[in-house]
């Protein structure tokens, strides 16, 4: 499970930043094999701890298709088209942003061998546990744990750009 957070500093009207202690938004995106609710249990942790997340249902169409916005989509899961699997995608964001993986030992969907072979090519900070492939639903807190090693990891950096460098 790739984890990614978007680090969104809100704007205040006088054209500043917020104060250092700005949260970034979480995007929670399910694969394949679950649908949006599995993040349930990451969701209610990472907002009592006062992030904002949002979890949408993508139609499990192809990569550009899935990735394009598309409004609400309020829908459960579909089938996965053949396009999902086949499809390459453009621009690999891990070449140029931080990443942290967390490979489920226990995974019989993805080989965590494999997992770990991405995690590696994309120098991702990584955490291994005993999960199944949807560690979000059986070990909500772990998964939660690892995002917010990567949500209090991009913040400060994000910060410090829109400053030019200073706090």
């Amino acid at each position: 499970m790739a984890v990614c957070t978007s680090v969104a500093v809100p704007a205040v009207a006088d054209g500043g930043t917020t104060t250092a202690t700005a949260k970034p938004t979480i995007v929670l995106v399910h694969g394949a094999f679950a649908d949006a609710s599995s993040w349930n249990g990451v969701v209610e942790r990472l907002e009592r701890r006062g992030y904002a997340v949002m979890a949408p249902a993508t139609p499990l169409r192809g990569l550009y298709n899935d990735s394009s916005p598309r409004g609400l989509m309020a829908v459960t899961q579909r089938p996965v088209a053949t396009t999902a699997f086949s499809e390459k995608a453009k621009v690999a964001a891990w070449r140029h942003l931080p990443s942290w993986f967390l490979v489920a030992k226990q995974d019989k969907t993805i080989n965590p061998d494999q997992e770990r072979f991405e995690a590696k090519r994309a120098g991702s900070h990584t955490v291994e546990i005993d999960s199944s492939h949807v560690a979000m639903t059986s070990h909500p807190e772990a998964v939660t744990d690892l995002i917010l090693q990567a949500a209090t990891a991009t913040v400060r950096p994000a910060l410090d750009a829109r400053h030019g460098g200073h706090p």
